[in-house]
């Protein structure tokens, strides 16, 4: 028994192929919806002087690597960035800002802002992690790196070497006088 198979063209068939167009246009406007991991973050780098005013900000983009931030990579960019105008600060502290709305929450947290916490204060310098975010909010993920200048203290004491005033005594108290 012999099967006859016949060539199919699917030029000939004739699909409606309206319907799938209509959802991949549909799929485009609520793509913004969609929850996808965090690409890319941008890094603030904020300068406080000692008197307390900021003295600079700068800002930089930095790709993470599956939503994470790796440790290396951070204590890289900590020290990196430590000195500003040639003068150098201390790390004061890490905020981390990630917008973590599922979908179906955004029009609550719309109504009422004031329930929603998304900045951490980082207290551990360890792999930073942003959960996935809307892609309507992808910008606003970020990570603020506080740094501090300390006052320059006047040192106005004295050093007292108390090992040559020792080895003083000694010898005085070792030595006969000769008459």
């Amino acid at each position: 028994m012999q099967f006859i198979m016949e060539e199919f063209e699917f030029e000939d068939l004739d699909l409606d192929n309206e319907w799938l167009d209509q959802l991949e246009k549909d799929n485009k406007k609520y793509k913004d919806f969609y929850t996808e991991q965090v690409e890319k973050i941008e890094i603030n780098y904020v300068y406080v002087d000692s008197d307390n005013n900021i003295s600079n900000i700068k800002q930089q983009d930095f790709f993470l690597h599956k939503g994470v931030l790796k440790k290396n990579d951070l204590i890289y960019l900590i020290k990196g960035n430590q000195v500003d105008n040639n003068k150098k600060y201390e790390l004061l502290s890490l905020l981390k800002y990630n917008i973590d709305l599922h979908p179906d929450e955004i029009i609550n947290y719309l109504k009422d802002t004031d329930d929603s916490n998304f900045l951490k204060v980082l207290t551990n310098i360890n792999d930073i992690k942003w959960n996935d975010t809307v892609m309507l909010f992808h910008d606003m993920n970020s990570l603020f790196v506080l740094y501090y200048r300390k006052k320059k203290r006047d040192s106005k004491t004295r050093k007292i070497n108390l090992i040559n005033k020792i080895k003083k005594k000694l010898k005085r108290k070792y030595t006969r006088k000769r008459t």
